[in-house]
């Protein structure tokens, strides 16, 4: 069952969609592996390691995911194979379901999340800032990239309001 004409581009253009996840998805499980066998990496980024190896296994396990439905997306659209479209939209359609309780979730505990991120901010601000050098200085490029993002889009603001107020003529 060849498929010509339009078919056919959608056909490809889906074995090329796939590819990009299945390298993202490597790329996933490749950044995971690497930051659970790199000891330095974990003194700079933590506060608790037991919630950054819990973070490095999901992530590890969503890389793993997106590798397998990934392939099973490339392979089902190039073979045109009934059987492995099927697990490919199954596999799609869990991932959504589950994306949409995760947010629920989210939304739902969103009083909790927000107390614990600002309790772990302030003690990584008022207890290690200064005390831990590589604390220090991620909290320092945080604060030079929320500063810079607040200032570009605080002028870009500025400049809309004007130039929709009829204060300033567009280009």
């Amino acid at each position: 069952m060849a498929l010509h004409g339009c078919c056919g581009v959608i056909k490809y253009l889906v074995v090329l969609v796939n590819l990009l996840f299945w390298f993202v998805g490597f790329s996933i499980v490749l950044l995971a592996i690497w930051m659970l066998t790199d000891p330095s990496f974990l003194i700079s980024m933590t506060q608790n390691e037991s919630n950054y190896f819990i973070g490095l296994y999901i992530l590890l396990v969503v890389g793993g995911l997106m590798l397998t439905v990934a392939f099973l997306g490339c392979c089902g659209a190039f073979k045109e194979s009934r059987c492995m479209l099927l697990s490919f939209f199954s596999c799609l359609l869990i991932v959504l379901v589950a994306e949409l309780a995760a947010g629920a979730w989210a939304y739902h505990n969103s009083s909790k999340l927000d107390t614990y991120v600002r309790s772990a901010v302030k003690n990584a601000v008022q207890d290690e800032y200064s005390v831990l050098p590589t604390r220090t200085a991620t909290l320092d490029s945080i604060q030079k990239y929320v500063s810079i993002m607040i200032s570009f889009y605080t002028q870009n603001w500025a400049a809309l309001v004007r130039a929709n107020n009829g204060l300033e003529t567009r280009e």
